[in-house]
């Protein structure tokens, strides 16, 4: 059979070759190159082959056979050559770079690799395939700085892959390159000011890495920035009644709230400060469950919302309805151990310690490692 196909091959391949036209040489050099190639004379192939490229240069057809003809006889250096030339002809052809790349891994030549990428992400600044691959060959050479630029570049163009986010925490805080991923969250601030998320998770990183007053200085260089920004003006009045400067906070949170008492996030995160304020009077709660029900008005199903009303109303010693709103709260959110946490506080109140037990241990099951929790089981376990 095999015999038989080669000599109607060749039969065709003769019939055609009496043609004349400079598109009927080029296509008859092209099934010249097949045959041979066919037949495992690799170099009558390329002879074929090379003039084919030679009479049609812009043909990407003819790129992909050479590629793939000298890979097959695994001439890699030839290989090498003429997908550097397909790629300067073809620049947004994600095959021909991937098949570079490929063969220079396979070569262990880490310094083309790294040019390779470099090169062509100067082309293409905006692809994140080219950025993350060359985000794991920095990782091979420990170049974490450079990594979370590319990291935080890659979600500036694509803002839903919130993987890399967690990725340059991860990264940043292993290898200790803190001001690196501060810079990097700066970049996202610049680039979204209005994303809650990084906003937040930005301080919670200054928290951790650096002191009170550097949070602070942070927060209001921002704030000069963006005036306007809630969730910065939200950070600040947070960061104020954590650290008790309850004055400076309330300034904040009524201030917020005079220009816009519909914001939902303002409303509840006043309130909530002001329920866990040790000296919080029945005045300052009524005011907390006030700004908490319009919170709770405009989104009636959100678990913190409902989890607030629940813990003011526990505070002001109204501990039937504390219980019924935290239950609410965990009908749409049973992940969240404070809250739980918060329905066996209600529970003790009420004397039902086997409730508030197993309100405790729900919560420990989602974070075990919750010293405060494990105490009050304890206390609980000791005085019965």
């Amino acid at each position: 059979m095999k015999l038989k196909l080669i000599l109607v091959t060749v039969s065709v391949i003769f019939t055609l070759v009496q043609a004349q036209t400079p598109e009927e040489e080029v296509y008859n050099s092209f099934l010249m190159g097949e045959y041979y190639q066919f037949t495992n004379d690799n170099e009558k192939a390329e002879y074929y082959y090379l003039l084919v490229l030679e009479e049609n240069p812009e043909s990407i057809t003819i790129y992909k056979t050479l590629t793939d003809f000298y890979l097959d006889i695994k001439d890699y250096d030839n290989a090498v050559i003429i997908l550097i030339q397909a790629i300067n002809i073809f620049p947004d052809n994600n095959e021909f770079i991937n098949t570079l790349l490929n063969i220079y891994i396979y070569q262990d030549q880490t310094e083309k690799i790294k040019s390779l990428l470099e090169d062509q992400i100067l082309i293409h600044p905006n692809n994140v395939d080219l950025k993350l691959k060359l985000a794991s060959f920095y990782y091979s050479e420990n170049k974490w700085i450079e990594i979370i630029k590319l990291y935080s570049d890659v979600y500036i163009i694509d803002n839903a892959r919130s993987d890399v986010i967690q990725t340059m925490i991860e990264l940043g805080m292993q290898s200790h390159e803190y001001d690196a991923l501060i810079n990097g969250f700066k970049k996202l601030i610049d680039y979204n000011p209005i994303n809650p998320e990084i906003i937040i998770t930005y301080f919670q990183l200054l928290y951790i890495v650096g002191d009170n007053d550097q949070v602070l200085t942070e927060l209001l260089l921002l704030n000069q920035k963006y005036p306007n920004n809630i969730y910065v003006n939200n950070q600040i009045g947070q960061h104020y009644n954590d650290h008790s400067d309850f004055a400076k906070s309330d300034s904040v949170y009524i201030s917020l709230i005079e220009s816009d008492n519909h914001n939902v996030t303002t409303l509840n995160n006043y309130a909530y400060n002001i329920s866990i304020r040790e000296n919080s009077g029945i005045k300052m709660l009524q005011t907390a469950l006030d700004y908490a029900s319009l919170a709770l008005d405009q989104d009636p199903e959100n678990a913190s919302f409902l989890d607030t009303v629940g813990w003011i109303y526990y505070k002001m010693e109204k501990n039937e309805l504390a219980e019924y709103f935290i239950i609410q709260s965990l009908k749409y959110n049973d992940s969240n151990p404070i809250i739980f946490e918060h329905l066996g506080d209600i529970y003790v109140s009420m004397n039902n310690m086997m409730n508030a037990i197993s309100a405790y241990e729900n919560a420990i099951e989602i974070d075990s490692q919750n010293e405060i929790i494990q105490k009050k089981i304890e206390k609980i376990k000791i005085n019965d």
